[in-house]
């Protein structure tokens, strides 16, 4: 086709068709690129510190990773939010709505590896000896 041509029209189900087939053949690449992680990941556990969607779209994302997320905090978030992070945690997850006072226990608890939150937790990370990794976009001065 010449520059400027037309394109010819793609139909709705052929559009659904290719991009199916282009979800397929991403989820694939990532899922042997995410592997050796995996392998790495296997066995460890996380408690989440930060609110609103996060409380389960990064428990998704750490899940994706073979991370068993322990506990999420809830506080901020909405219903909705609420629901999803409960289904992603399973009966046994701990959905904590006043975190600073309850993950300290919950590290402890649950033999937790890794401690998601705002900066103002790293100090718990380091009191309890796991690792810390900032996930909230607090605005910087």
């Amino acid at each position: 086709m010449s520059r400027g041509s037309p394109q010819p029209a793609v139909h709705a189900g052929e559009a659904l068709r290719l991009t199916e087939a282009l979800i397929a053949r991403e989820e694939t690449a990532l899922d042997a690129q995410l592997a050796p992680y995996r392998d790495l990941f296997r066995g460890k556990k996380a408690v989440l510190n930060t609110g609103g969607n996060k409380a389960w779209s990064i428990a998704s994302a750490l899940q994706d990773l073979g991370i068993e997320v322990v506990a999420t905090a809830v506080g901020k978030s909405t219903e909705a939010d609420r629901e999803k992070a409960r289904e992603y945690l399973g009966p046994n997850g701990v959905l904590m709505t006043k975190p600073g006072q309850e993950q300290a226990k919950i590290i402890d608890d649950t033999g937790a590896h890794l401690l998601l939150a705002g900066g103002r937790s790293l100090y718990t990370a380091l009191k309890k000896g796991i690792a810390f990794a900032d996930v909230n976009q607090e605005k910087k001065k």
